[in-house]
């Protein structure tokens, strides 16, 4: 497949041909449609994440993304082969990101159905952004002003 990769860091990121992953038990193998790029990406190919997480290489960079379900790992539940889905790579390393044609993530967290009258390309940017503003909605942190009319 191909996905846009760094062979060491800090690097300019590449296209390259890499093996298509596989899903593992309990993992979703994704299609992607959109991804987008954003500061922890350039963060990661700067190399400032060096100390931080373990980098697997080839990395693929990339977060979020959007797409169909391909195939599911042994025991995956809750997903579709088919069924439309976006998110965020939250694995505790660097190296499979979603700047790819697949990518694999856990069932479990980062991964949701696209919900209806949401565009795919819409969704594609909501991973980290979304994860942030869900983040601070539930803490009480994001204050949205109503005003009356």
């Amino acid at each position: 497949m191909r996905a846009v990769t760094l062979n060491s860091v800090p690097a300019t990121p590449a296209v390259t041909e890499i093996p298509t992953p596989r899903p593992e038990a309990g993992e979703v193998l994704v299609k992607v449609a959109v991804s987008s790029i954003n500061g922890f990406d350039a963060s990661t190919a700067a190399g400032y994440l060096q100390q931080m997480m373990e980098h697997r290489f080839p990395l693929v960079v990339g977060k979020d993304f959007a797409g169909t379900v391909e195939a599911l790992g042994e025991g995956t539940e809750g997903f579709a082969v088919g069924q439309a889905v976006f998110g965020v790579v939250m694995k505790p390393f660097l190296g499979t990101g979603s700047l790819a044609q697949y990518v694999t993530v856990p069932a479990g967290y980062g991964i949701a159905p696209i919900p209806e009258g949401l565009a795919v390309q819409q969704a594609g940017a909501l991973g980290l952004a979304g994860t942030v503003l869900a983040g601070q909605a539930a803490s009480g942190a994001l204050r949205v002003p109503v005003t009356a009319t």
